[in-house]
């Protein structure tokens, strides 16, 4: 009782969302309304003017509660609580009139004939009903519209109907009253509910939205200072690798010179610490690369025994050092691939072995198992363990396994070498065991006819440097002097400058770097310098570009590329090779 009570206090305060229900609802309601009269008002066959009146006045009222139901519906809650507040109190009095007439018609009905009354049961009993579900949301309108018209009705059938009918009838139409109340007041309850449970959905739906932002919020925070980053290392590049370069070529150059055992020791100290940091440098930047999307594929046809065997050569000085011997195991074949890419995949794959297995074997080769290549590197040291393969493909992974010797890198070198095979559209699987080696393969690789030029090369064995006759071109006056100062201590004749040269030197080798300042490129300083000396003259571009694809430089072999910061066994390496190609060149075109 105190609940029933409690909620019809309540009713009297009704809240905006429940008179826009009520207002939403009702405007098609009171049009039903207005049909139900309408037929009642035929059925009874009207005498006297009171029907005709209490029928005008039924379509009227609903007529205006009509208009005050669609008006309503209209208003913002917000701004227009309070002229809502005041179109449910009109509508709750309307209902109370309206409620009043049924009544009235009712008794009315009776006085002539109990087939009147029926009719008026029937529509009376319809619109309760109706009044129930439209105006459930303000019970104060539900419950007015119920007990001021069915007590009536039930007083007409009470004084006019034969006993014990009349009151039997009577009795059960109030019963049919109560009925309807408690369904008025279970459906309320029902729309509270309802409209609590999106009020609270709508605020934990508010609170993930505004949580979603701040999380967006800081994604493009984090993402702008990672490619913030990414950018600056990349963009920082050549001013970066240039000093580095330098401080390798110097100190290749102290090893040289005269001095106690003691310095000569901390010289191939330094000696290692600048090739470790330039690896690290090199590695730090092409993943930064990666990250920022700014490398792609340039794809065109290259002679794949050619690069193997230009990375073993490139790799002979390092291997030494590790004790290694490296192998190749290739024959002749032309690829369709990116020159720059799988390069550096197989350089990362060499300079991973040599670093995990210093003293054992090393085997660069390539494998035809169909219509496609494979090129594998495989050594024979302590190996990986079956559930760490997946493991050393992550960025910045390191295994360092207790008691062993800590190897220097950031743990970037294999992937790398994932990613650059993922451009290139190539499958790279590792196959490892404990004290088993290591043999990664790097399959896809689509073969192409050979060029004209795909004869095998002699071997560099026979070469030597020294009496060569090499023109350095540099812009940057340290490391201009330092190559020059290299080259003489293995028997060279060098000579330099910082531009292109104007007249014939005589030279059997040019070395220049890629940005010479302004419009001096790599590429013109190669072309004038070949015109001006009168033949194909061998070329090396040091640059400190990333990621500069020597394929698109469209430069005539003989010629290499290496980036900086190089090693002097790089140089030394990549200069033999280079002369290998000339003698080849020359034997071919006899």
């Amino acid at each position: 009782m105190l609940n029933f009570l409690s909620k019809i206090t309540a009713s009297m305060r009704p809240q905006p969302w429940q008179l826009k229900y009520l207002f939403k609802i009702g405007s098609n309601s009171w049009m039903v309304h207005i049909v139900a009269v309408t037929l009642v008002f035929i059925a009874i066959r009207p005498r006297g003017n009171f029907f005709i009146f209490w029928f005008a006045a039924m379509v009227s009222i609903s007529i205006v509660v009509t208009c005050i139901c669609r008006y309503g519906a209209k208003l913002d809650t917000d701004r227009k609580s309070r002229r809502l507040l005041n179109l449910g109190l009109a509508h709750t009095v309307f209902t109370i009139m309206v409620g009043l007439l049924w009544g009235a018609g009712a008794i009315a009905a009776a006085r002539l004939s109990l087939e009147n009354a029926q009719f008026f049961t029937l529509a009376l009993g319809g619109t309760a009903l109706a009044a129930v579900s439209s105006q459930s949301a303000i019970l104060r309108s539900c419950y007015s519209s119920i007990w001021t018209s069915v007590p009536l009705l039930a007083f007409a059938f009470w004084r006019y109907s034969p006993y014990p009918v009349g009151h039997i009838t009577a009795g059960m139409m109030l019963l049919y009253a109560l009925l309807l109340s408690i369904m008025a007041s279970r459906m309320h309850g029902f729309l509270v509910a309802n409209n609590k449970l999106t009020e609270d959905l709508a605020r934990q739906v508010h609170t993930l939205e505004e949580s979603s932002k701040q999380l967006e919020i800081a994604r493009q925070f984090a993402a702008s200072a990672n490619e913030a980053k990414s950018r600056f290392l990349a963009h920082a590049s050549h001013d970066l690798r240039q000093p580095l370069h330098a401080i390798g070529l110097l100190n290749s150059n102290l090893q040289h010179e005269k001095m106690s055992d003691f310095s000569r020791e901390t010289v191939k100290k330094i000696d290692q610490s600048v090739a470790n940091m330039s690896e690290l440098f090199r590695s730090l930047l092409d993943y930064s690369a990666l990250d920022l999307g700014h490398v792609q594929s340039q794809i065109s046809h290259y002679n794949l025994e050619e690069l193997l065997k230009g990375v073993a050569n490139r790799n002979l000085e390092t291997a030494l050092q590790a004790k290694c011997e490296i192998h190749v195991q290739t024959s002749p074949c032309w690829v369709e691939t990116d020159h720059t890419l799988l390069t550096n995949i197989v350089q990362n794959l060499v300079s991973n072995a040599i670093k995990y297995a210093p003293g054992k074997p090393i085997t660069i080769g390539s494998l035809a198992p169909g219509q496609t290549i494979t090129v594998f590197v495989a050594d024979q040291g302590k190996g990986i363990a079956a559930d760490k393969i997946d493991d050393v493909f992550k960025e910045f992974y390191r295994e360092h396994k207790p008691g062993s010797q800590k190897t220097e890198g950031l743990g970037l070198g294999l992937a790398l070498v994932k990613s650059y095979s993922q451009i290139l559209g190539l499958t790279c699987t590792m196959t490892s065991g404990q004290d088993k080696g290591t043999r990664i393969e790097i399959g896809g690789l689509k073969t192409v006819p050979a060029q004209p030029d795909s004869g095998l090369k002699p071997s560099t064995s026979h070469l030597r440097l020294s009496g060569l006759n090499v023109h350095v071109i540099d812009n940057n006056e340290d490391i201009l002097n330092a190559t020059v100062k290299l080259l003489n201590s293995w028997g060279c004749i060098a000579t330099s400058s910082k531009s292109i040269p104007k007249k014939m030197l005589g030279i059997d080798l040019l070395i220049t770097d890629f940005d010479l300042g302004g419009q001096n490129m790599g590429k013109n300083c190669i072309e004038q310098t070949r015109q001006i000396e009168g033949r194909q003259l061998p070329a090396l571009v040091i640059t400190g570009v990333q990621n500069l694809d020597q394929g698109t430089l469209d430069i005539e072999a003989p010629f290499g590329m290496i980036e900086k910061p190089a090693s002097a066994q790089q140089m030394r390496s990549m200069i033999l090779s280079l002369l290998t190609k000339e003698k080849a060149l020359l034997a071919a075109s006899k």
